[in-house]
């Protein structure tokens, strides 16, 4: 408890150090050093077989962390800790520590037994690579890493002193090298046989520094064309290729069949022509005609009517509707309007007789009964359907009827 003499002896200090609670890792609670023996419960398991020694209990003051840690017989090393309290906390599994006792190291570059740890340098790691000495023959370099390559056999033309990486995977393996001036990439693989492993040719692959698409074009003989790529166009792959069997060309887009393309070989408009059932009509191309959409159809209205483009142009007159269009146009004019005539006596003219065609402003004219009685001058212009004595008297026999035409 806080403020009393610790003796000696104490937690472990200055003495003999007791044993753990209940034989019990997991039974301490109190902070000091405790000795434990084989037979302890959740004792460490160390590789060295030690199965005594010392251990270190903490616990915080609150009781929601506590860490142990072991100093096991032949220097062996290890620790855990709890969170949460005694009660309801759980210790994580025991965690070694790495000494001069269990702690490995390769004894070469390329030592690969399990187990060993991995120096700088290792497979040519962080070291420039392993150098390989002038005249070395890339067939015997089989183990995995990171090469620097002189001059030897089997090696690639702009292979020599630059970097090699070979990567191996139980009996094949990877060799590719990175040539130091020009960067471009060669690479081959190889398989283990009964006679050792067996190389395919090193073959260089293709980028900026040596392939120019443009410079094989003219190999090709033809101007490709571009899939895709344009307005509004998908990156989904086409094929178009000849079928032996129809004789024709067919289309293809990703797994989906477009069938046959029609060309002059298997299309002829003319053959088609007949299956229609009539003579179709071409739309524009004729003199002075424009390309304009023009759409004929059957209205509600019991009449064809024209659209052209977006543009309503009413319907059309025929022998059917056109009679009673007239008429109701006709019936619809009023007295005196474009179109229409009237009787009227000639009041102008300078009395000279006029026949029919003879056109007369309406000044010249005055409305008239059989009588020749002129009641007012009408609007417009006007053209004589029969003859006028045009005495200048207004009588009778001036009277004469008119179209107005403007």
């Amino acid at each position: 408890m806080p403020g009393r003499v610790l003796l000696t002896g104490a937690f472990g200090v200055g003495a003999r150090a007791p044993e753990l609670p209940a034989k019990d890792f997991n039974a301490a609670q109190v902070g000091g050093t405790y000795t434990y023996a084989a037979d302890f419960l959740n004792r460490p398991d160390f590789p060295n077989g030690s199965t005594h020694g010392f251990v270190t209990h903490m616990e915080r003051s609150f009781g929601n962390l506590a860490y142990q840690e072991v100093h096991a017989k032949d220097n062996a090393m290890c620790y855990r800790y709890r969170i949460e309290d005694f009660a309801t906390g759980t210790w994580t599994e025991w965690h070694h520590n790495w000494d001069t006792s269990n702690l490995v190291k390769q004894t070469s570059p390329q030592d690969d037994t399990a187990g060993h740890v991995l120096l700088a340098g290792a497979y040519g790691w962080g070291q420039g690579g392993i150098v390989l000495p002038e005249g070395t023959d890339l067939n015997t370099i089989t183990a995995a890493g990171i090469y620097r390559v002189n001059s030897g056999l089997n090696i690639p033309a702009g292979g020599e002193f630059s970097p090699m990486l070979v990567a191996v995977s139980q009996d094949t393996l990877w060799q590719q090298i990175i040539g130091y001036s020009s960067g471009a990439t060669y690479t081959r693989g190889g398989v283990q046989t009964l006679d050792g492993f067996v190389f395919s040719a090193w073959v260089t692959s293709w980028d900026t520094s040596n392939f120019d698409p443009a410079a094989y074009q003219a190999a090709l003989g033809f101007t490709p064309v571009q899939q895709g790529g344009g307005a509004g166009q998908d990156p989904n792959k086409i094929y178009i290729g000849y079928e032996n069997a129809s004789g024709e060309i067919k289309i293809q887009v990703d797994a989906q069949d477009f069938g046959r393309l029609w060309t002059e070989s298997n299309f002829d408009p003319a053959a088609y022509q007949p299956s229609l059932g009539f003579t179709p009509v071409q739309q524009g191309t004729g003199a002075g005609q424009l390309t304009n959409v023009i759409k004929l159809g059957w209205t509600a209205l019991n009449a064809i009517n024209v659209t052209v483009d977006a543009s309503d142009m009413g319907a059309m007159w025929t022998d059917a509707i056109g009679a009673e269009k007239v008429r109701g146009a006709i019936a619809g004019f009023g007295a005196g309007e474009v179109g229409t005539y009237g009787l009227f006596v000639v009041v102008g003219g300078g009395g000279v007789a006029m026949g029919p065609g003879t056109i007369l402003a309406g000044g010249s004219l005055g409305w008239a009964n059989t009588a020749g009685m002129n009641y007012g001058a009408p609007a417009g212009t006007w053209v004589l359907q029969g003859a006028s004595a045009n005495s200048g008297d207004g009588a009778s026999y001036s009277t004469t009827v008119c179209k107005r035409i403007a």
